[in-house]
């Protein structure tokens, strides 16, 4: 189950640097299509080549709508995740145990006590959750 919790997160780690570094690419190619487009009006270009520039910026910000879309997916997907982790039965079940054995370090601990030995690392208490 850790692994798999691993694994995932792995994914979604991987998911927002990809998203990251598509970020930068975008505003990398906006800013060369606002300099594209000012060169090309200062130019005189044809109506042609700023139709077609145009058309470019409109795929542009489409891609841009749709990474915006994809990490909030993505953001999504982690936040359900780490719910699922936590609400799963073996991760519950696993709560229980660790909280059975800490009261039992804790019993021992105390009887030792009672016997006259000062138990190793009793300095360090023990968590009940």
């Amino acid at each position: 189950m850790s692994e798999r919790y691993q694994g995932m997160q792995n994914q979604v780690t991987s998911l927002l640097q990809e998203r990251s570094t598509l970020s930068v690419e975008l505003e990398n190619v906006k800013g060369n299509f606002t300099e594209l487009r000012t060169r090309m009006a200062q130019s005189g270009a044809d109506a042609g080549s700023q139709q077609a520039a145009a058309e470019m910026e409109m795929k542009f910000y489409q891609t841009k709508d749709a990474l915006d879309r994809q990490t909030n997916q993505n953001e999504e997907m982690r936040r359900q995740q780490e719910g699922r982790l936590g609400d799963s039965t073996q991760f519950k079940q696993l709560k229980t145990i660790i909280k059975d054995k800490n009261g039992q370090i804790k019993e021992l601990r105390a009887h030792l006590r009672q016997l006259g030995y000062q138990p190793p690392g009793d300095e360090l208490a023990a968590d009940s959750d």
